[in-house]
């Protein structure tokens, strides 16, 4: 499993898992969560408290990212 950072429909960025060859958004699995916030990029994910991400991570198996969003850098900025 790896974490990503894709740039969506509409130009949203999306943070992401990767895995087996296929994307998972966390981003989604988050908000379906209730939790408040934007996790946007691999650093929002990295600053959760860890047992929090390891459940959103858990959870973003229900959200598969289909077609081929273009990958980013892991955060913003340089």
């Amino acid at each position: 499993m790896k974490l990503g950072t894709v740039r969506v429909k509409g130009g949203k960025s999306e943070a992401v898992i990767v895995k087996g060859g296929e994307l998972y958004s966390i981003s989604d699995a988050a908000r379906d969560l209730g939790i408040k916030g934007h996790i946007r990029s691999v650093k929002d994910v990295v600053q959760l408290d860890g047992r929090l991400r390891e459940v959103i991570i858990e959870h973003s198996e229900g959200f598969r990212i289909d077609g081929s969003p273009a990958m980013q850098a892991p955060g913003p900025g340089p």
